[in-house]
């Protein structure tokens, strides 16, 4: 019927003035089924999970993004908004670089060892680290955490911090720091330990990480009573949200190919992982090798990423692996892998179910008018990063760089008596504003800022998937 129609309507063109409009019009509809496209009928999502990735970067900027060093921490966080108060932020923290070279091997050799240390303790910023660690360490906030304390050894074990990974995190705690508690217009936010409330999953990267955050993030007499509270991979505070429990048994079935996907790269019910042919190519390997790309790319850049530390690999005859041009290249290609598996649909399905009772739990804190903790940090890993941004379809033409940072601002309309209508939620990823960008935030942004109904709304839909498949 359709067909028939443009036949009629364009019957008056000649043949090739019609062929090229179908083209046309083919090459717009195909590149409609890449947009993920979310509306709203009968006050529920209809969605579909299709991948339009954000705007890219020349090679060597994501590079440079992937390493994130400390010298180049910058963003648009706690930006002033006329007529509006900054209520709360929720930060969400991955850990920094740590020494991947005992676990990585190729063509089964292993590559020098990084040091976690300042030998000679020339830098006062590790100096000082050291020292308000140390502290921290003796007032016993957490007994499990001790066994997770950095040691600052000579020759990095496998998930202690490098220099470079402390470094990062701390920038990141001073960057947010002088956005948030610095800024007099933020006056409603304090870093006093009684309104920030901090949270780790049990792990090394994960509580090194954060430990150093908090040293650039507050001063030393907030950070030395400043609980880090222990929590599961995921936040899951079941009572929180009226949940049973916080086992899923269809999470359970997909974790174990989930994970391996977002550590390796892999494909999900596959053990290889896509393009390894090119990329074994790229960088002159055998069969011996059995690392992955991803693998590949976070041994390569932890020596790229220091200047400091390249020296050390600069006698290792794999060495010129470390080629700028050769890391662009495969970043690149890991790229396409990342696109391919946030467009697998088990994968995406395991991460919105995953991450419903965080969301659930960031939006009942949200709404909640008597909230006295107004800043709120989430020290996840990698891989709870990767289910929340496929969860909220933010999308990167890039591998997530080392010590990412996702963050949802508050903001309260000045007028009247506070209600929800008033309330709006700005999203930040690595610095970058991309609330207007947000497919989830299509028609329903104001000054730059998303209505919190439209979350609301979402985390609905993701309750009923949730209740169905738990």
């Amino acid at each position: 019927m359709s067909t028939l129609c443009m036949v009629k309507t364009f019957s008056y063109l000649d043949m090739s003035t019609f062929h090229l409009i179908c083209i046309l019009v083919t090459i717009v509809l195909y590149s409609c089924s890449w947009y993920y496209c979310m509306s709203l009928t009968n006050d529920r999502f209809i969605m579909k999970h299709d991948i339009t990735s954000h705007t890219d970067l020349d090679d060597q900027d994501h590079i440079i993004n992937y390493c994130n060093t400390h010298q180049n921490v910058r963003g648009q966080e706690g930006m002033v908004k006329p007529g509006y108060t900054l209520k709360e932020v929720h930060i969400v923290l991955t850990p920094g670089f740590t020494d991947v070279s005992s676990k990585v091997k190729i063509q089964g050799q292993n590559y020098p060892v990084m040091s976690c240390s300042d030998r000679n303790e020339s830098a006062t910023w590790f100096t000082k680290f050291k020292t308000t660690s140390h502290t921290y360490n003796i007032a016993n906030h957490n007994l499990h955490f001790k066994q997770f304390h950095p040691t600052f050894p000579d020759d990095c074990f496998y998930n202690h911090l490098t220099l470079h990974g402390l470094q990062q995190m701390i920038s990141i705690g001073q960057h947010l720091h002088a956005t948030y508690l610095s800024n007099y217009a933020h006056k409603k936010l304090t870093g006093h330990y009684s309104s920030t409330h901090v949270r780790s999953i049990p792990s090394q990267p994960s509580y090194q990480s954060l430990l150093a955050f908090l040293h650039g993030f507050q001063n030393d007499k907030q950070l030395h009573k400043t609980k880090i509270h222990e929590s599961r991979g995921d936040f899951c505070e079941h009572n929180e949200v009226g949940l049973n429990t916080c086992n899923c048994a269809r999470v359970r079935e997909l974790s174990p190919f989930a994970f391996k996907s977002s550590l390796k790269g892999s494909y999900m019910f596959k053990d290889a992982f896509p393009h390894k042919e090119e990329i074994y190519n790229l960088l002159n390997l055998d069969n011996t090798t059995t690392a992955s790309g991803v693998e590949l790319l976070q041994l390569l850049t932890q020596y790229k990423c220091n200047d400091q530390s390249r020296s050390l690999c600069m006698s290792h005859k794999h060495c010129h692996q470390i080629d700028d041009q050769k890391l662009s290249v495969l970043h690149k290609t890991l790229a396409k892998s990342v696109i391919s598996l946030y467009s697998d649909g088990n994968f995406r399905e395991h991460s919105e179910l995953r991450m419903y009772p965080f969301l659930e739990q960031l939006m009942m804190h949200v709404t909640r008018h008597d909230s006295s903790q107004t800043i709120n940090v989430y020290m996840g890993d990698k891989h709870f990063m990767q289910y929340l941004l496929t969860t909220l379809n933010i999308f990167k033409n890039q591998v997530m760089p080392m010590a990412s940072r996702l963050i949802f601002e508050v903001y309260r309309k000045n007028r009247g008596q506070l209600n929800e209508d008033d309330l709006y939620i700005r999203v930040l990823y690595n610095g970058e504003d991309i609330t207007e960008t947000m497919f989830l935030c299509s028609n329903y942004i104001e000054n730059g800022l998303c209505r919190i109904s439209r979350f609301q709304s979402f985390i609905t839909v993701l309750r009923e998937q949730y209740m169905k498949n738990c």
